[in-house]
């Protein structure tokens, strides 16, 4: 997955929860190039890799680095990601469909573009500017 979703980018990640002997755990990313373009990135992962838990140390990790790396959070934003920065494996939801996700929502996100590709973002302005989530 190195690479592929940078962790600046990352809107909200989920999984879903296996639903049988024979059904898959998934990995979603949701992500945006623009304020009109959404992108995801669905994995479908082996049968020993436990989604849930998969998503949860994603989320800390990107809590992590989005504290390290961004200067310019406000207050709200930083307690956000402190507390993702704690995340638990989410429960399955007993109510839900086999292919319902569940999900850890970012307070804010960056577009997916060249500037917030860099290893070490900054929060100027321009098109790499950090989105509040639409979600």
């Amino acid at each position: 997955m190195v690479g592929q979703v940078r962790y600046p980018w990352i809107q909200s990640v989920g999984s879903t929860a296996r639903t049988g002997w024979r059904s898959e755990e998934r990995l979603f990313f949701n992500a945006k190039a623009s304020e009109d373009d959404s992108l995801r990135l669905v994995l479908t992962l082996p049968k020993d890799i436990d989604a849930a838990q998969a998503a949860a140390e994603i989320t800390r990790r990107a809590s992590a680095y989005r504290l390290t790396a961004e200067s310019e959070l406000d207050e709200e934003e930083r307690s956000k990601l402190e507390e993702l920065g704690r995340a638990n494996p989410l429960p399955p939801d007993p109510t839900a469909g086999k292919n319902d996700a569940r999900y850890f929502e970012f307070p804010t996100f960056w577009f997916m573009n060249e500037q917030s590709a860099r290893l070490l973002p900054t929060t100027s302005a321009g098109d790499g500017s950090p989105q509040q989530s639409h979600v």
